[in-house]
């Protein structure tokens, strides 16, 4: 990932333990506005903001060793939409890692 940002000049590097796993101001005031939802996060910076401590406090149902106060991410009622171009992008890049989980869980 490093060369090819040196190489193209193109992306933003974001390390998973400093800006992703517990910075919520990271997300909110960097990488959201990178990807474009700068005027969604300016109409509402508190509630955005909140939505993102919300996810960060969440911790997936696949993890193998979960502490009894972590919160589980519930998917009963959620309506995730997801665009052919970002399902298909998804299997390009993780196309094998998909499959080992699937081969893993079955």
């Amino acid at each position: 990932a490093i060369s090819e940002h040196d190489k193209t000049g193109t992306g933003m590097l974001v390390s998973y333990d400093d800006d992703i796993l517990s910075n919520a101001d990271a997300i909110v005031n960097v990488i959201l506005p990178y990807l474009g939802l700068g005027d969604e996060i300016d109409s509402n910076p508190q509630t955005v903001r909140d939505n993102v401590v919300a996810v960060l406090s969440l911790r997936s149902n696949t993890s193998a060793k979960l502490r009894p106060e972590d919160k589980q991410w519930n998917v009963e009622g959620e309506n995730i939409e997801v665009s052919d171009e970002v399902g298909a992008a998804s299997k390009a890049f993780m196309g094998n890692s998909m499959e080992s989980l699937k081969r893993a869980r079955s």
